[in-house]
């Protein structure tokens, strides 16, 4: 499984793909929505993990930007925010407040 992490906290995201990769997911990180979108187009990621606050412009954006992109068989867009209250509801499969636990992250990016 795929997964795009976007998140502009250098240790939070690069903690993150490393968890990740350690449970065997093949997985990306992005510290801002253009470097996202970049992504998006060769990386073809089966979910992602989109941080809210992000500099150029927010994770709404980039969740909206994959769903007019890929309208079917989108893949799981989950966010997570120190403001969770921004997040778009209808952009996302899942919204967690940072800190969450790492547990229920996963288990809406990966609900097998």
């Amino acid at each position: 499984m795929r997964i795009l992490v976007v998140e502009d906290d250098a240790d939070l995201g690069e903690s993150l793909v490393d968890l990740l990769r350690t449970l065997g997911y093949d997985a990306l990180l992005a510290r801002n929505a253009p470097s996202a979108l970049r992504l998006l187009s060769t990386f073809d990621p089966d979910a992602l993990i989109i941080d809210i606050l992000l500099p150029v412009f927010d994770g709404n954006l980039i969740a909206e930007e994959v769903a007019r992109r890929i309208p079917t068989g989108r893949p799981r867009v989950v966010a997570m925010s120190s403001r969770p209250e921004l997040a778009r509801p209808e952009s996302f499969d899942a919204i967690f407040k940072k800190p969450f636990a790492v547990e229920d992250l996963l288990a809406a990016v990966d609900p097998r």
